[in-house]
């Protein structure tokens, strides 16, 4: 329960019982979200600290909400701990506490009495157990414990200083999930039917026919009624958003999860379906799912970006959704790319210009994107130079990119510092470039380009 919601209960609890006292913890250890829905709650106890020394005929008031149902429970007030019971542990308290006959179990009122012996000293502090049969799951948010103390002699509130509200039943989610692979796949540019031996990650050298997404999942078995996929029927479904328009799905040759391959793989224009059975120790393997080219199909591979989502299915009312719309990477053509690292468009006197040398025989397609100083990014979008030219830049021809066009182009804003990258269909030593910025017409400053040569 957060500060806000704790707050709030215990203004109730003020406007009730006049007081406020000690200082009671949370649960300690969190209940799985999932778990609770597949397997119910499991045993739970708070931790009450008093900050004002009790002796003996002061009693303590215990008031459970309404997500816990105390009645019919066996109280067991002596210090230990016992099964299925309502139970108050003070482990090597020296103190005693009994069960005093104003305790209501029918309205989830528990009072104890300090008995005659050692005093409950400041800071003295004990648990309070309640079993797993008393909670409703429905109302977890409810599942609170409210503490309030009286002096056996005078009936006055007694350790009214604290946060007197605890709460049995805390949840995490068990499971979670990151890319730890993405798919980077270079498209050959001429036939565009095999990936290039490098990927885009420096050192890397993946197959001409195949790229490899790798999903890692977490499952945090240590959470109370925690879910395992040995005795409970499930599935992990895994989405990936692309361009699949030229895949059927046996251009998918395989998608596992450890050693074991998973089933139900489909493929549409937009997108490729897997679903992983339950058994499956996906904590420690995650997921692969391996994209491949057959030698034999004729079809192109795209450039195209990738997003996956992840849902585990656990046979309850939800799905656990671990990843949405994740970047999953990207295929690109093995094209000529070139940076601009600095390009500010829109200032005032400013002017920004790219110069492109296109030395070909015929003329190439230009895509553009850029990112600006906050973040933003624009694109891609298709380098329309001048009507005449559509989207290509032309043959045997040297043209002007201006900031102005940029602007247009790509939607950005004035004053705005972009990162420019031009990515260009064509063959290594084919397209140039030189940019520059010139301030209210006079001298220039060359701004250096960072290029990548296609084959």
């Amino acid at each position: 329960m957060n500060f806000f919601k704790k707050a709030l209960v215990a203004t109730a609890v003020v406007a009730s019982f006049g007081a406020t006292a000690a200082d009671l913890t949370d649960a300690v250890t969190a209940h799985s979200i999932q778990g609770l829905e597949v397997n119910g709650a499991s045993d739970s106890s708070v931790r009450v600290i008093v900050r004002e020394q009790l002796e003996a005929g002061d009693k303590i008031t215990l008031t459970f909400g309404e997500g816990v149902a105390t009645t019919g429970l066996t109280v067991d007030a002596d210090g230990t701990a016992t099964t299925g019971g309502l139970n108050v542990v003070y482990g090597s308290g020296t103190y005693t506490l009994k069960e005093h006959a104003d305790t209501d179990l029918a309205n989830n009122i528990l009072v104890l009495e300090v008995e005659t012996g050692d005093p409950v000293t400041k800071d003295s502090s004990f648990e309070v157990q309640v079993p797993k049969a008393a909670y409703d799951i429905t109302k977890t948010a409810l599942s609170t414990v409210t503490y309030s103390a009286e002096s056996g002699l005078t009936g006055d509130p007694k350790d009214t200083t604290g946060d007197n509200v605890g709460v049995l039943i805390t949840t995490a989610t068990q499971y979670g999930a990151t890319v730890k692979s993405r798919l980077d796949g270079i498209v050959e540019r001429t036939n565009k039917l095999t990936f290039t031996e490098n990927g885009e990650d420096a050192g890397e050298v993946i197959s001409v026919n195949k790229d490899t997404l790798i999903v890692d999942i977490t499952d945090d078995q240590t959470l109370l009624s925690a879910i395992s996929f040995s005795t409970v029927t499930g599935t992990f479904d895994v989405e990936i958003d692309g361009n699949f328009t030229d895949f059927a799905n046996t251009d998918i040759i395989t998608a596992s999860q450890g050693d074991d391959t998973c089933a139900a793989e489909t493929v549409t224009a937009t997108k490729m379906t897997v679903t992983c059975a339950a058994g499956i120790d996906a904590a420690v393997d995650g997921f692969t799912v391996e994209m491949t080219k057959q030698a034999a199909a004729s079809s192109v591979l795209p450039a195209t970006s990738f997003d996956t989502d992840l849902e585990v299915d656990f046979g309850g009312a939800d799905n656990l959704s671990l990843l949405s719309s994740e970047d999953s990477g990207a295929w690109k053509i093995d094209a000529t790319i070139i940076n601009v690292p600095y390009f500010p468009v829109g200032y005032t006197g400013v002017q920004s210009t790219v110069i492109l040398a296109n030395e070909g025989t015929v003329a190439t397609d230009v895509i553009v994107t850029a990112i600006d100083q906050n973040g933003t990014e624009y694109g891609p979008v298709n380098l329309n130079i001048a009507t005449a030219f559509s989207s290509d830049l032309p043959a045997k021809t040297v043209s002007k990119v201006s900031d102005v066009l940029l602007m247009d182009l790509l939607g950005a804003p004035a004053s705005t510092k972009l990162s420019v990258t031009f990515n260009i269909d064509a063959s290594k030593d084919t397209v140039n470039a030189y940019a520059y910025t010139q301030k209210d017409g006079t001298g220039r400053s060359e701004v250096s380009t960072s290029q990548q040569r296609g084959n």
